[in-house]
């Protein structure tokens, strides 16, 4: 207690708590921390390529990106590790349209099979024969056990797909053209007789007319 002769209290004392452990388990926890996302998928997608080809025209937007893919497709840089899209290669390189229209990143931009065959016209890094393309310098990525094409011949003098338009037209030539060539050869025929049934008429006509004409003679003859 304080003094009161001096005048002095001490300050109260301040009451303190009991310390109380606190309880822990006597095994650690089993939950573990969510693990952190892979990184690519917290990243975007790599962006589309530009083309290559210069166009001297402007293209839309829709257009400009699918040419740039399909150049990055048929770019020496990818088929060096695109095992898939060599395979689909026949022994002179050409691969299906349709294959290169199916991918994913394509089909993002269109499901318009006319505009990737129209784009892909436009490339100065393939070649485009009816529905199937090829890209320059081929003759390295194709595999040894390609499938025979049907495009063009082992030569490269003469392609399929010219004989085929060929065989093709000879094979309508042969079925409908036959027909169609008879049917002609009938017409012609047809209308060769009926001229030379109508020059006939004609000159029975001439000759009645003749026979029939007035004359003094006949006159004379009647009186």
């Amino acid at each position: 207690m304080g003094d009161p002769q001096n005048g002095y209290y001490p300050p109260p004392r301040q009451q303190v708590a009991p310390y109380v452990p606190v309880p822990y388990d006597t095994f650690p926890s089993t939950q573990i921390p969510p693990a952190a996302m892979p990184v690519q998928s917290q990243t975007q997608a790599p962006p589309m390529p530009a083309p290559t080809t210069q166009v001297s025209f402007p293209l839309d937007s829709i257009s400009f990106w699918v040419l740039g893919q399909l150049e990055y497709y048929l770019s020496p840089q990818n088929l060096a590790q695109d095992f898939y899209l060599r395979q689909q290669m026949d022994s002179r390189g050409w691969i299906p349209i349709t294959t290169l229209a199916s991918f994913n990143r394509v089909k993002n931009l269109t499901n318009d099979y006319q505009r990737v065959r129209c784009v892909l016209l436009l490339s100065s890094m393939v070649q485009v024969r009816d529905d199937w393309v090829r890209m320059n310098g081929w003759e390295r990525f194709v595999l040894p056990n390609a499938t025979p094409s049907k495009i063009e011949l082992p030569d490269g003098h003469a392609d399929y797909g010219f004989v085929h338009n060929s065989i093709g037209g000879a094979a309508s030539a042969g079925a409908n053209g036959a027909h169609l060539l008879g049917a002609h050869e009938r017409i012609v025929t047809e209308h060769g007789e009926e001229e030379d049934e109508e020059d006939d008429e004609e000159d029975v006509v001439f000759v009645m007319e003749k026979e029939a004409g007035w004359s003094p003679q006949a006159e004379r003859a009647h009186t």
